[in-house]
């Protein structure tokens, strides 16, 4: 059986989008806090041969399913390999 590795994937919006999220943020915290930007991770648990795979099926995915390419764009925060607990 292969290993399961434990992702972490950042969606983030473009250099130059606007942030609709963060400007509502910093005017909701009323000057205790500036919000510059605001994003998505991706927690996900893959299964595969080996990290090289898992790094490659995840790029796959970012540019598939996680990341409208229009405005967004996509990075691999964090990959780990899964200890599994003795039985």
């Amino acid at each position: 059986m292969s290993p399961e590795y434990r992702c972490l994937v950042g969606i983030d919006l473009m250099p130059g989008i606007p942030d609709a999220l963060a400007e509502s943020l910093t005017q909701v915290l009323a000057g205790r806090a500036r919000v510059t930007r605001t994003g998505k991770i991706i927690d996900l648990t893959l299964t595969c041969p080996n990290k090289t795979v898992a790094e490659e099926q995840l790029h796959e995915m970012i540019d598939t399913f996680f990341a409208n390419r229009v405005y967004e764009t996509g990075r691999i925060l964090e990959i780990q390999r899964v200890k599994k607990s003795p039985k």
